[in-house]
């Protein structure tokens, strides 16, 4: 079964169980208990209309949830921490991870243009703080918490 057949349909099981590959790089439980979850939290956002958030927002775009998807797919394969998935005003969707004390945070914004929106800020170190955009998401792999 494709993607494309999984979103059509929004098996979610089916996505947990049959599409992902089995992890090579690391020892984690797979799929990643949070992965199910959180493509259904995509396909709840992809029904978000126009003004959603009575700001004029707008619409989640197809191209941000379907490469969502894809990312929390390779990242269910490296990393125990789920990450959570929220709209932003301008249709994209962005993944964001907060340490346990909410001293570290991460945002990964993934724009319909197909480039990545990134802000990392420490809250205990503000010369750490990062926001930048990137063309290919491997480059953000590094700043993924990995528990």
């Amino acid at each position: 079964m494709t993607l494309e057949t999984i979103i059509e349909q929004r098996d979610y099981s089916v996505v947990s169980e049959s599409y992902c590959e089995t992890p090579t790089s690391r020892q984690i439980e797979w799929p990643a208990p949070w992965l199910t979850e959180c493509v259904m939290r995509i396909h709840q956002l992809q029904d978000l209309k126009a003004n959603w958030d009575s700001y004029n927002a707008f619409a989640v775009n197809e191209y941000s949830v379907h490469r969502t998807i894809q990312i929390v797919q390779q990242l269910a394969r490296i990393t125990d921490a789920a990450p959570t998935v929220n709209p932003t005003p301008t249709g994209n969707l962005s993944l964001n991870w907060s340490s346990g004390n909410d001293q570290l945070e991460l945002d990964i914004e993934i724009r319909s243009d197909g480039l990545y929106e990134i802000s990392y800020c420490d809250l205990n170190d503000e010369s750490q703080d990062r926001q930048f955009v990137i063309k290919e998401f491997a480059r953000a792999i590094e700043l993924i918490p990995r528990a």
